[in-house]
């Protein structure tokens, strides 16, 4: 006597939900989506990824002395994996005008931006006009729709030996795509 084999089927929704419940359903309670920084939307003028911005300049010297500097730049994202990310503040960019000497300068920015759109950064830069930086500088701030702003300051030794300290509100906003509510 031979005996069949007996296949037991288990109803379609059965195996879907098994394989739902070993591999999850959507993401991960680790995953987060940070907000995106301000070249959401491919940024302005000429440099993908850039964003206008104004650098407003506090410089105070050890013996008292202090000047300021307005400078116009931009701000350029390199890159942002989750809360991290990395970019550049270029100023002073136009050859031949009166903020070109004061202003020309640039620095590596590495930071993290926060689900509240806070954003926390430092910025390494060697000079600052005719100073040298001691250290980076360190910089917090917020992202509000398609406006940041962000404010920090660096320890300096100028040429001519005074050390000073320069405190930099950078601020700008990037422009939002035609129909978006972003603005």
């Amino acid at each position: 006597m031979t005996h069949g084999s007996k296949t037991r089927h288990l109803p379609r929704w059965t195996v879907v939900l098994a394989v739902v419940a070993m591999t999850g359903c959507g993401g991960s309670s680790e995953e987060e989506n940070y907000p995106v920084l301000f070249p959401q939307y491919g940024g302005a003028g000429s440099w993908p990824g850039a964003s206008l911005a104004q650098f407003d300049q506090e410089y105070s010297s050890s013996d008292g002395e202090s000047w300021k500097n307005i400078c116009t730049g931009i701000i350029d994202v390199l890159s942002q994996d989750g809360a991290a990310w990395t970019g550049r503040a270029m100023r002073g960019l136009t050859p031949g005008t009166a903020s070109y000497e004061r202003c020309h300068s640039a620095g590596e920015i590495a930071g993290e931006v926060h689900m509240d759109g806070s954003i926390h950064f430092t910025l390494a830069q060697e000079r600052w006009g005719s100073c040298t930086a001691l250290g980076s500088g360190e910089y917090s701030g917020q992202l509000n729709k398609n406006r940041f702003y962000a404010e920090g300051t660096t320890r300096l030794r100028c040429d001519d030996g005074r050390e000073a300290t320069v405190t930099e509100i950078m601020f700008g906003e990037y422009p939002a795509p035609e129909g978006s509510h972003d603005t």
